[in-house]
């Protein structure tokens, strides 16, 4: 490795290019505020208390405020990277790509121990706080381009991905692994700093023959009248799945809110995070809880995380432009006015499947789960639904300050809605009971946002929607 060009690449993370274009820097600054703010009251909770409480007594707001720290400060510096190692000039100059690989490890390292600080602060053990900051890491190093690993050693990297995907995504687990002892500790640590140098490598030799392999795949499946099955259960199961009706598959709208699948498709989705999530709460609970309990705790936490992941499913349309002025042009809704007004019909058509589907499946998984009142399982289902819908347009409240702080602070308010929908449902219901001003609050949070939709249209059709090339949009 040249270290001169090494210490080269380490500058460019000390210069303005790391935050340009850098769609997660506002959300990392904004996440780590807050969990400076919320830190204080966290140590008094935690001297009180104790740590293992912190991750034990619910939906914590610190621990999923360092969470979404811990997932978008890594995530804003291998962006930055990736963009670096993928020129055609990181590949014209002999060592640049060595060199960028081994200032990004040298930066990983330091971000892992900057997030392990507030948990050491709070008394946690040194390994397994180190332990525990890394694990976010593991989802923040993809890359929007192909990066020449072979297919053994993505295999590989899978097989070691999923045990570890468990302990990133329940707060218990988190907790188990704090506590466990070194030599279960050390070996996570180990694996999750493997699986990190060995997702940032870049072979851009073996990444051209990828993609030229990927092109022709799909020039071959082009050709091809159809990728879905023709007949038997499986092709009616599918057709149910992707049904929409015609006018919503044939509106000329970008391609980030043409949706694969239909209200259907939508059910089934969230249904299966929802088990995922449930079935994942038990695993980790049942080390120190009995079954009945562990279940009833795990589907309460489930249905709280449901809306952020409906929310955060939901913005992207405003993060990729690069084939509006097209739709635009070649588009059947005349003025500007009234293309923005369909990108926002198509945004209300989505954000109603999604609400609907989130409230479907949380009322019957209510039903099945929780031997609770008939009415406030679907009072708190309908509260979720608005939730859902009514802050699925924060995305867009910077259009109503000519976009201040770019599509980064777009992003940014997206994820902080979403957190904030799970917070606001944990409290009003899934945490304390179902507490009465839960479903006025979030029918007045869809009102508002229903309210603002042609304001909001109006703003966006006034800016300018230059063409854009850069693919690394998440």
């Amino acid at each position: 490795m040249n270290l001169r060009l090494t210490r080269a690449a380490l500058r460019n993370y000390l210069q303005p290019t790391l935050v340009r274009e850098n769609l997660l820097a506002i959300s990392s600054a904004i996440f780590s505020l807050l969990v400076a703010l919320r830190f204080p009251a966290e140590r008094r909770f935690v001297q009180i208390h104790g740590l293992a409480e912190m991750f034990h007594h619910g939906l914590s707001a610190f621990v999923m405020t360092w969470w979404m720290v811990a997932l978008f400060a890594p995530s804003c510096v291998t962006r930055h990277y990736w963009r670096q190692v993928t020129t055609e000039v990181s590949m014209a100059v002999p060592g640049l790509i060595d060199a960028e690989h081994g200032a990004i490890v040298t930066v990983l390292l330091l971000v892992g121990l900057a997030l392990a600080m507030p948990l050491l602060a709070l008394g946690g053990p040194v390994i397994g706080s180190l332990a525990i900051a890394t694990l976010p890491m593991i989802g923040g190093l993809s890359s929007p381009q192909a990066t020449g690993h072979s297919r053994r050693k993505r295999l590989l990297l899978i097989l070691v991905l999923l045990p570890l995907s468990l302990l990133f995504l329940v707060p218990n687990s988190m907790a188990w692994l704090l506590f466990a002892p070194p030599w279960v500790t050390v070996p996570v640590l180990l694996a999750t700093s493997a699986v990190i140098v060995a997702r940032l490598r870049y072979v851009p030799a073996q990444a051209r023959l990828d993609v030229e392999s990927s092109e022709q795949r799909q020039d071959l499946r082009a050709g091809q009248s159809t990728g879905t099955p023709n007949r038997g259960v499986v092709a009616a199961t599918w057709k149910l799945l992707c049904w929409q009706p015609r006018r919503w598959r044939d509106d000329p709208l970008p391609r980030t809110l043409m949706t694969p699948f239909g209200p259907c498709g939508w059910v089934l989705n969230s249904a299966i995070f929802l088990g995922f999530m449930i079935g994942a709460g038990v695993l980790a609970r049942e080390f120190h809880e009995p079954l009945r309990r562990a279940l009833h705790r795990s589907v309460m936490m489930a249905i709280a995380e449901l809306p952020i992941f409906a929310i955060m499913s939901t913005g992207k349309w405003l993060l990729s432009r690069s084939d509006w002025p097209f739709l635009y042009l070649a588009g059947r809704n005349g003025t500007r006015n009234g293309f923005t007004r369909a990108l926002f019909q198509a945004h209300r058509r989505n954000g109603i499947q999604l609400a609907g589907s989130v409230a479907l499946v949380i009322f019957l998984t209510l039903i099945a789960f929780i031997k609770g009142p008939l009415s406030d399982a679907l009072e708190a289902s309908v509260s979720a639904a608005a939730l859902v819908f009514g802050l699925s347009y924060v995305v867009a409240a910077p259009l109503l300050w000519s976009e201040i702080g770019g599509k980064g602070m777009n992003f940014a308010l997206n994820a902080v809605a979403g957190m904030s929908a799970v917070m606001t449902f944990a409290t009003g219901f899934a945490s304390h009971g179902l507490q009465v001003w839960l479903l006025p609050v979030s029918v007045v949070i869809a009102a508002v946002a229903l309210g603002f939709e042609p304001v909001l249209a109006r703003r966006l059709a006034q800016m300018d929607w230059t063409f854009e090339t850069d693919p690394m949009v998440p």
